[in-house]
């Protein structure tokens, strides 16, 4: 996943128990850098994955298939 703010790639992480997605530039360089990215639900993603790219329901098996896309 691509910031639609800066261009740096989302990274996967874990923040009080929850898994959520958060703007790389923004974790490692802050708002100067990187001052609109939200910081996403996991699940929220596997469902928009779903109903955007996998027909309906997001599946592990087709993460490979899943192109770069903007946030």
């Amino acid at each position: 996943m691509v910031c639609g703010d800066c261009g740096g790639g989302f990274r996967r992480r874990t923040e009080r128990g929850k898994i959520v997605w958060r703007c790389g530039t923004r974790m490692e360089k802050g708002k100067v850098e990187c001052e609109n990215s939200p910081t996403l639900n996991d699940q929220y993603i596997r469902d928009m994955l779903g109903k955007i790219v996998c027909n309906g329901e997001y599946d592990e098996k087709q993460r490979d298939q899943i192109c770069e896309f903007e946030l």
